[in-house]
């Protein structure tokens, strides 16, 4: 449902304020409505000194639905219910887990986690009210309340768990413990090239002024990377955390610094051995099964031949899929990557927009399925245009680019524009030649604050 309208008839003129207080909000939500630009009469947003004429005026709210998702754990003033959530680790021998949970008490706290799916919006995106997007706030509104929020968000493409106030206290709270970083966040990654050392990375993150709609692309300044000799325990990361706390870092207010971990599981020799990892038990529940939008399949009136042809062009090309980038020796950690794939544990040591992904592009180990960043400008600017440009993209080839691959990139352009029934089945494809899956294949795995790690 998401954003929703609501229409109420005026009989005679009356102050914006007055009219929605008269409605029984508080002055906190009027003052919101007011703000956002959500009260409106005959198409004009009305101000909070505006007076409202006779006739019908429009206020444009939030409103919850039930997308079938259940929170993992429901803390309700420190007590504590497990719903769906498995404590226990299912892949021990890969991810070995220092601590289990059950019941504790939270210094009366209310909160509840989700274990989000890939391809949902933590908050909604705008007030389009024609073809709103779900998003994980829809949920949680409509379980338990208009006073519930998430306390921090993981990016559309990311998998995991969210963490989520039930009340205002305990949202303010909560978000204290985010910006005091007394809040350890662990992600689980598949990355490309063989990660054989555990890796340090400390940098500024920067969001360079450009033109179009790489604007929102991030870059590491200031490099610092040290190898590790070993994979660390949760005990190691959590003092590791701290070090960094006190040290450079003890600004929690500076919006550039940054600090994440690296931590080597397992490693793939090649494509295949990572397919086959991804349909194992562990993989599907992890980086397959919680997405939560799938592909639909347009049918519409297609051109038999040029269907066809594309058909035959896809399987060609899917058959011969690589990721299209170039990597070599790691001077800095030794690390091979030239060829194969690693499963990795990602610790944010800090919590920056898009920290992980510009940390993993900035070592070379670029995030599979990541459409932002480890693949060209060109390519990248592509897959965000198409998201505004859906219905007809005029998206060009640039004129500096050349070889083999701008040839397979003029050709998925030209299907895509003239199988306009089935772009959205074009676009996976495209994701899977350039990135090597159709979604991100990064998963938060656990929360640990209050003394205690949620797990999923």
């Amino acid at each position: 449902m998401g954003f929703v309208t609501k229409q109420h008839y005026v009989n005679s003129p009356i102050k914006a304020t007055k009219f929605l207080l008269g409605l029984g909000y508080s002055k906190a939500a009027t003052q919101r409505i007011i703000d956002k630009a959500r009260l409106r009469q005959f198409g004009n947003v009305l101000q909070k000194k505006s007076i409202i004429t006779k006739g019908i005026v429009e206020i444009t709210e939030f409103a919850g639905r039930n997308l079938g998702l259940s929170p993992c754990v429901v803390v309700d003033s420190g007590i504590s219910s497990n719903r769906h959530c498995v404590i226990e680790d299912s892949y021990q021998d890969v991810c070995p887990l220092d601590s289990r949970i059950t019941n504790f008490a939270t210094n009366n706290l209310s909160f509840c986690i989700f274990n989000k799916p890939a391809k949902l919006l933590t908050h909604p995106r705008n007030l389009n009210l024609h073809t709103p997007e779900p998003s994980l706030l829809e949920q949680l509104r409509y379980s338990f309340g208009a006073q519930s929020n998430p306390c921090h968000r993981l990016d559309y493409e990311t998998s995991g768990l969210l963490l989520c106030s039930l009340d205002r206290q305990s949202e303010i709270r909560i978000k204290n413990l985010f910006l005091e970083r007394a809040i350890l966040k662990e992600y689980l990654a598949i990355v490309c090239g063989r990660v054989k050392n555990s890796i340090l990375i400390e940098s500024d993150i920067v969001f360079p002024a450009r033109l179009g709609s790489l604007c929102i692309r991030g870059q590491a300044k200031n490099l610092k990377i040290q190898a590790l000799d070993k994979a660390r325990s949760l005990r190691d990361i959590v003092r590791m955390k701290q070090e960094i706390q006190d040290s450079s870092y003890s600004n929690p207010l500076d919006s550039r610094l940054a600090a994440s971990l690296f931590i080597p599981v397992k490693s793939f020799a090649d494509y295949y051995a990572l397919e086959q990892f991804l349909q194992s038990n562990f993989g599907k529940k992890t980086f397959t099964d919680n997405i939560f939008s799938d592909i639909q399949h347009d049918v519409a009136d297609t051109p038999f031949q040029l269907l066809e042809s594309y058909r035959i062009f896809r399987e060609k090309t899917l058959q011969s899929r690589r990721i299209a980038s170039v990597r070599l020796k790691d001077s800095h950690t030794n690390n091979d990557v030239s060829t194969g794939f690693s499963l990795v544990r990602l610790v944010a040591l800090t919590g920056k927009t898009h920290q992980l992904r510009i940390h993993a592009n900035a070592l070379r180990h670029s995030i599979v399925g990541d459409t932002l960043y480890g693949i060209q400008d060109w390519v990248a600017s592509f897959f965000l245009d198409s998201k505004s440009q859906f219905a007809d993209s005029n998206f060009g080839v640039p004129s500096f680019a050349s070889g083999f691959d701008i040839e397979i990139f003029s050709q998925f352009l030209y299907y895509y524009q003239n199988l306009a029934c089935h772009r959205n089945q074009i676009l996976c494809d495209m994701r899977l030649y350039y990135t090597g899956n159709v979604r991100l294949l990064l998963h938060a795995r656990s929360l640990k604050f209050l003394g205690k790690r949620f797990v999923a």
